[in-house]
């Protein structure tokens, strides 16, 4: 684990950012916050004094030392930011009361089955269905027409496949873990090390939304770690021919071969 990496300005100030976002905005919780500004007064006491304490411990490690920025490390949080919130309720009439619990309550339900307009961890929501069913019909279709094939991907598509257990295939088929996805990665790819190329969405893509944005993109290629994914015609260009590909509510799965040069290279 590279500690520098995690303590580099711009790799703070990014998660402390999306910290900020999933506690705060996130499924409805800006209802939440909102009340939490107007009745933080009411989360008085030893008590509430040793939650926050403990909560913000948490938000502190997982923001300096947490590597990936993945929104599961806060799960201890929310059972402290919850009560928090229904603590600061309390002092509201009860037909307001009602109605800021009522929303908060149907934005965090309906959070399991919208994407929101931003940049999401598949595994936030049932996006992760979608995502696991593209897995299984790239490794059913790899199971059943190239069993012996060498097959370059990412985790956990390796794990996938070379894992019968897992309930993906139904014999080991052979794995090479690749690091990226980003276009040099791919480039530098010892391509006699493998026969199929396995890419699949690993973030809710944002092309068309706000985020889309030119001048963003020089802004996030200053964050340490920021390696977009090669597009399908950055592939095509670089010599891969496109097998099969899977599509499903946002997300995709695609299998690559190399193309086979006129001297059979």
């Amino acid at each position: 684990y590279n500690i520098g990496y995690a303590l580099h300005p711009l790799q703070i100030l990014y998660s402390v950012g999306e910290r900020a976002l999933f506690l705060f905005v996130k499924d409805g919780r800006f209802i939440g916050a909102i009340v939490l500004y107007f009745g933080w007064r009411m989360l008085r006491g030893k008590d509430w004094s040793i939650a926050l304490w403990v909560a913000g411990a948490q938000l502190a490690l997982v923001t300096l030392l947490g590597g990936a920025v993945l929104d599961r490390y806060l799960l201890p949080v929310l059972p402290i930011l919850y009560p928090a919130f229904a603590v600061c309720l309390s002092e509201y009439r009860p037909i307001w009361k009602w109605l800021w619990e009522t929303a908060l309550m149907a934005m965090l339900i309906a959070g399991f089955f919208l994407n929101p307009p931003f940049p999401f961890q598949y595994e936030d929501n049932l996006a992760m269905v979608d995502f696991v069913g593209l897995q299984k019909a790239a490794a059913r279709f790899l199971d059943d027409s190239a069993p012996r094939a060498r097959i370059a991907s990412m985790w956990p598509f390796t794990g996938a496949i070379e894992n019968p257990e897992l309930g993906y295939i139904d014999r080991p088929l052979k794995g090479v873990e690749i690091q990226s996805f980003d276009l040099p990665a791919l480039q530098s790819l010892d391509r006699q090390s493998f026969d199929l190329l396995v890419v699949y969405s690993r973030q809710y893509p944002v092309e068309g939304s706000w985020l889309d944005a030119k001048w963003l993109d020089p802004l996030l290629r200053r964050l340490p770690g920021y390696r977009p994914q090669a597009t399908q015609d950055e592939l095509v260009a670089s010599g891969f021919v496109s097998v099969a590909r899977w599509e499903r509510r946002g997300q995709w799965i695609e299998i690559y071969r190399t193309e086979v040069k006129a001297d059979g290279r």
